[in-house]
């Protein structure tokens, strides 16, 4: 009996643990590359060269590198990604805004407002492959509240930015 509850308690202090600190794993890290595909919400969509590096810096942050590259100009985003708690993460874009995002196995996930704008950002590894999207949306239809039934306030998506970006080292 005694070693039967000694093997629980070593697997719930196994299990609490990874829970309390959660690394991004090193199948993240690496260089990637492909097409952005820009849709707007009259179906009208744009291309551009995307490239998005991550590499570790210490045991708790990672650089996080995003490129746009167009025929003039490169955009280059140079971000830290920090580990907070958890599964939990910081994206520290280096001008005093801090997004909230939560590892969800191989999905890194984020959703904010800016200028009453929804986005919502996810980044998921598929083998060699990082998917990325970003759906923009503002407010736009609002409904019940009336007759014990909840109110909700839906959110119409103006623009959706999706790549399938193919690891090119690391």
């Amino acid at each position: 009996m005694k070693t039967y509850t000694r093997t629980v308690f070593i697997l719930l202090f196994l299990f609490c643990t990874n829970l309390v600190f959660s690394q991004l794993p090193e199948n993240w890290f690496g260089t990637y590359e492909g097409k952005l595909t820009i849709t707007n919400y009259k179906s009208e969509k744009s291309e551009v060269s995307m490239k998005l590096s991550i590499a570790e810096k210490t045991d708790t942050s990672y650089a996080f590198t995003l490129t746009y590259i167009n025929d003039t100009t490169n955009q280059e985003r140079k971000y830290e990604l920090i580990h907070d708690k958890g599964n939990q993460f910081v994206m520290d874009e280096k001008n005093g805004i801090f997004l909230p995002l939560m590892l969800f196995e191989n999905r890194l996930i984020s959703a904010f407002e800016v200028e009453g704008n929804h986005i919502f950002v996810s980044y998921e590894i598929k083998k060699k492959t990082l998917v990325f999207r970003t759906i923009s949306s503002r407010e736009s239809v609002k409904s019940g509240g009336k007759n014990g039934v909840p109110a909700v306030q839906g959110y119409l998506p103006f623009v959706d930015q999706f790549a399938k970006l193919k690891k090119v080292k690391g």
